[in-house]
């Protein structure tokens, strides 16, 4: 605990300092911080062992308990991704595609459709993306409308598609 305190002393110290914008004093401010972090987890460690599971004695350390990891497979199929927007790229025959972020997403693929976006048979691979929020198409036809459309790919398989978005390609 004395090792602890010491560190906490030294780390009130430099972030007082700190305080004029100092950038030493702010980088021996970050260095003391890590010290007394680094302090506290090995404490919460040694806590956890001294416990032996014993979660009400857990309690009274004064550290929130540790959650339980949740890796749930997700029960049903990923709902369409929300805040679908294109606009134009950066340069002619671009395009640069956005949804929200959907929770369970792990990919979003892209599809498109030059003509007619009702027959199905229309659809065609456009891109998969890791991340839905700055998907960049290029190549595609200047002044031809295309439609285009989304679906996260999440755990439990692919998710709906967003409603398709039409947009005239510069």
């Amino acid at each position: 605990m004395a090792q602890l305190n010491e560190a906490f002393k030294v780390y009130l110290d430099a972030y007082h300092a700190s305080l004029t914008r100092d950038t030493l004093k702010i980088a021996q401010r970050d260095v003391a911080r890590q010290t007394w972090t680094d302090l506290l987890k090995h404490l919460a460690n040694y806590l956890e062992l001294v416990a032996h599971l014993d979660t009400a004695l857990l309690a009274t350390t004064g550290y929130d308990l540790r959650k339980d990891i949740v890796r749930g497979i997700h029960g049903g199929t990923l709902p369409a991704p929300s805040d679908f927007k294109i606009a134009h790229g950066p340069k002619s025959g671009s395009l640069m595609l956005h949804v929200a972020r959907l929770a369970g997403a792990k990919s979003y693929e892209v599809q498109m459709a030059p003509v007619d976006p009702t027959n199905q048979d229309n659809w065609k691979p456009a891109t998969t993306s890791a991340t839905g929020t700055h998907i960049l198409l290029e190549g595609l036809t200047p002044a031809q409308t295309y439609w285009f459309r989304i679906r996260a790919i999440g755990s439990g398989g692919e998710g709906f598609w967003t409603d398709p978005v039409s947009v005239i390609v510069v």
